[in-house]
């Protein structure tokens, strides 16, 4: 049996080229930016929850503090996630082939470019209104929209995320029963 064949009964002609303990090396390397990227995506959504239901007046200096955190909490955890989670999940995909690890491949690039393309720039866009409006007592209705908008985008990219890990830890891909 070829070494790419092992334990996943796909066969990658790429990897023939790599003795046995490259290939292991590349599996744990996916495995691990995928469970650091999970890691992170799953700190940085619940630090949002959590300040969304807070029980603070939600005022424009609010909102300026709120923004001010998720601003760098986007650039800290959930940006780095998101591609960590991508990486590991494509090169699992290069390693093993196979359904279920392309939909899963699929499922993390979309929550890649809902995140990069969508919500990331409303981010930015919202935090912008927020900062703008400091020290005049109420957010704008710009702001509302905008985050409104933000988490609605954000909640698609919950469901994508539920729905990979459902995949992941629901679809069995060897025969034993």
């Amino acid at each position: 049996m070829p070494n790419s064949q092992l334990c996943t009964g796909y066969s990658n002609p790429y990897l023939e080229e790599y003795p046995m303990q490259k290939q292991l090396l590349l599996r744990r390397l996916a495995c691990v930016l995928q469970l650091a990227g999970a890691a992170l995506i799953v700190g940085s959504a619940t630090a949002f929850i959590a300040m969304n239901l807070g029980a603070r007046a939600q005022n424009a200096e609010f909102f300026y503090w709120q923004r001010y955190f998720v601003d760098n909490v986007v650039v800290i955890a959930t940006r780095p996630g998101v591609w960590l989670l991508f990486a590991g999940t494509a090169l699992r995909l290069f390693c093993h082939r196979g359904k279920k690890l392309f939909l899963l491949s699929l499922l993390a690039l979309a929550v890649a470019l809902n995140s990069e393309c969508f919500i990331m720039p409303l981010s930015h866009k919202a935090s912008a209104l927020a900062f703008k409006n400091t020290g005049t007592g109420a957010a704008s209705s710009a702001f509302i929209a905008a985050k409104g908008l933000e988490d609605r985008l954000g909640a698609v990219n919950g469901l994508l995320l539920l729905s990979y890990l459902t995949l992941l830890l629901g679809w069995r891909t060897d025969k034993r029963a």
